[in-house]
């Protein structure tokens, strides 16, 4: 089960960075219509300004329409380009946070004593403890870590919610496992 769930998540994290690179592709076969455009808009704007003004703007400054044309072209594409850097940087930090998740999810599946580390804190009901075997609670309280290292990770930093305190009595996972340990031997 984890070997297929680990083929499939390369499979689909090699999909993902394709669509990560056509995306890429796309954004830098559109720049020279862009480009095209913006000449276009701005020749359409000098060829607006009245006759005086052109007159006085080509005496001040020889070559004053095609040094515009030059430079709004030149702020457009600039700009486009990094648009498409900028973008390709998050959708690709977000695949990679997406295939990061799901590696340790199956990391915490096959290997949990590696991951008790970071729940043998954490609190459960007395109720929870009494019906439920310690490894199915050992699981939930993984899942829901790494649920939340998922989350936390997706809004760049932001940190999950506080739990509100409970009246219901808590105990320690470490507590809970031992309390199994000796049911299960009497």
């Amino acid at each position: 089960m984890a070997a297929d769930r680990l083929k499939s998540l390369a499979s689909r994290a090699l999909g993902l960075w394709r669509v990560v690179k056509l995306f890429r592709d796309v954004g830098h076969r559109g720049i020279p219509a862009t480009a095209d455009h913006v000449r276009a808009q701005t020749t359409r704007i000098l060829d607006a300004l009245d006759p005086a003004t052109r007159k006085v703007s080509e005496i001040n400054e020889a070559g004053y329409a095609a040094k515009i044309l030059d430079e709004t072209t030149g702020a457009a594409v600039a700009a486009a380009e990094s648009a498409i850097e900028k973008t390709s940087i998050v959708l690709a930090h977000s695949i990679l946070d997406e295939v990061l998740s799901e590696c340790c999810q199956i990391s915490a599946q096959l290997m949990p004593e590696n991951w008790i580390g970071f729940v043998q804190e954490r609190k459960v009901t007395l109720s929870d403890a009494l019906r439920t075997p310690a490894n199915d609670i050992r699981d939930q309280l993984l899942a829901e870590y790494l649920d939340q290292l998922s989350s936390t990770s997706r809004n760049f930093g932001k940190r999950p919610k506080v739990c509100r305190a409970s009246r219901r009595p808590q105990i320690e996972l470490a507590a809970l496992i031992d309390m199994n340990l000796k049911h299960a031997r009497a």
